[in-house]
């Protein structure tokens, strides 16, 4: 960070690493080894700790160079709860530490987002995996129709962290409808008019299909492009759109 250079007042100080608190995680979606050399270059004094989320670490060339990588920068990586998972599906939980054992990895995730697990179960594998390795847990389910409420998360979390979890981490995903978020809208939380007719029909929504079309010409001296975004709300005026729209594109 440049604050010598920039001189900007009223910033607060950056803890240094070893962190507790404010702490930074990076997920590597399958970076390659050069991109992590170039990522570190540029961010490893921000970075606290790195996961291979999900699963990619079963299909990562060069994984172990890929981990040393990160570790010759102090950074501790950690396996996906996804891969933890399959394990335990398969009652291979003596097979996933061997593989954390060799290699080196010292952090570790324990997590049920993705099958049903017996809390007591779970608390166990962490009391367990706690004497050896610095256990991460996480919260929450990745299926959107299994609503957790409030009191449950905070009793879940307050459990793992007496079976030794350091960090519990909140089930979420980008879409914002499952784990932590919610598909739908709690009228009955909800701190704003209840009759507002947005948040009515926000709740009253059907499933709709939507898409883009794009044309594209080209000669040797002149070209044009152009794109229709979102073909439903174009043709159907009276479409009341309450959030933004996901899109997704394709070349």
């Amino acid at each position: 960070m440049n604050k010598e250079l920039f001189n900007l007042s009223q910033l607060p100080d950056r803890s240094s690493k070893p962190r507790n608190n404010g702490i930074t995680m990076v997920m590597d979606k399958g970076l390659s080894l050069q991109e992590v050399e170039n990522f570190l270059e540029s961010g490893s004094h921000y970075t606290d700790i790195v996961k291979l989320g999900f699963g990619t670490s079963f299909f990562t060339n060069k994984l172990q160079d890929k981990i040393n990588l990160y570790k010759s920068a102090n950074i501790p990586v950690y396996l996906g709860g996804t891969l933890f998972e399959a394990y335990i599906v398969r009652n291979q939980f003596d097979d996933y530490v061997k593989l954390i054992e060799k290699l080196g990895i010292t952090h570790i995730e324990v997590s049920d987002g993705s099958l049903d697990m017996n809390h007591d179960v779970k608390c166990n594998y962490i009391n367990t995996l706690a004497k050896n390795f610095t256990v991460l847990s996480e919260v929450g389910s990745k299926d959107a129709e299994k609503i957790i409420p409030p009191y449950e998360w905070i009793e879940q979390m307050e459990t793992e962290l007496q079976a030794g979890a350091w960090k519990v981490i909140g089930e979420a995903r980008e879409s914002g409808t499952v784990g932590i978020f919610r598909g739908t809208l709690s009228m009955e939380e909800l701190v704003a008019d209840p009759n507002d007719p947005d948040l009515v029909s926000f709740n009253d929504r059907d499933l709709a299909i939507d898409g883009d079309a794009g044309f594209a010409y080209s000669s040797e001296k002149f070209g044009v492009e152009a794109v229709f975004y979102n073909l439903k709300s174009q043709l159907k005026k009276d479409l009341k759109n309450t959030v933004d729209n996901h899109t997704t594109y394709f070349a």
